[in-house]
């Protein structure tokens, strides 16, 4: 019944426009190319990262790690210990791999500001993940790989990480902490590197929802990178 709504959901948004005043909608033809894309190898719990686009509990993972969920629950990191809630789907779209949660028993929640645009190649950045491998919520850095290396996934970012199970659906942070993708798997013929989908398409995805997320502040000054924002997806 869940996956049944978020599929009515999804269909809506390939057939309607935009409305008056919003971003025109991307063109997403061939933004997967499934012979290069290779998600972790599934575990007995499916379980992914998510991570939080506002104060109100809404947050975004990839749409694979929900799929065919009977249940939602939702792990966050908060001071020495956790915190659960059992997470709403509200829509999803396979064609950009997102899914849209929402955990109204966690708010007000820690959230990421959205980058507003790409880093430049070479830039180190920064994977939020719950790690399946080590069980437990880690920072992994990053680097943002020349697309001329590993051609055939544009326009897909590339990250020279290290990521394990449980990374699917994490947020991509810039120095100042602000998201610039979303992880959706790894390259099929170099496991080394994991494969984003740039913020903009998770930003066109919360606007025709009618989220709003929270956005780089206009000034310059680097935002701290926050001590939670991210949270621990099992599919039950």
């Amino acid at each position: 019944m869940i996956l049944a709504r978020a599929f009515v959901i999804a269909v809506l948004w390939c057939v309607l426009p935009f409305t008056a005043g919003a971003a025109p909608p991307l063109d997403l033809r061939g933004l997967f190319n499934e012979t290069s894309r290779q998600h972790w190898p599934k575990q007995e719990v499916p379980t992914g990262t998510g991570f939080f686009v506002n104060a109100a509990g809404d947050l975004i993972t990839a749409a694979h790690v929900i799929a065919g969920c009977g249940r939602i629950e939702v792990t966050i990191p908060a001071g020495a210990g956790t915190r659960k809630g059992r997470a709403v789907l509200m829509g999803l779209d396979a064609r950009i791999d997102a899914a849209l949660l929402s955990v109204p028993s966690l708010r007000p929640t820690p959230f990421f500001r959205m980058a507003m645009g790409s880093p430049p190649e070479g830039s180190h950045l920064m994977v939020p993940i719950w790690s399946v491998r080590d069980r437990k919520f880690q920072v992994t850095k990053a680097r943002l790989a020349p697309a001329a290396d590993h051609p055939g996934s544009d326009p897909l970012l590339q990250l020279d990480a290290d990521l394990n199970p449980g990374a699917s659906g994490a947020a991509v942070l810039e120095a100042d902490g602000t998201v610039t993708g979303y992880v959706v798997g790894r390259l099929a013929r170099n496991k080394d590197i994991a494969l984003a989908v740039p913020e903009i398409y998770a930003r066109h995805f919360l606007e025709y929802m009618g989220v709003r997320p929270a956005v780089r502040h206009n000034g310059g000054e680097a935002e701290a990178v926050p001590g939670s924002g991210w949270a621990k997806i099992e599919c039950r």
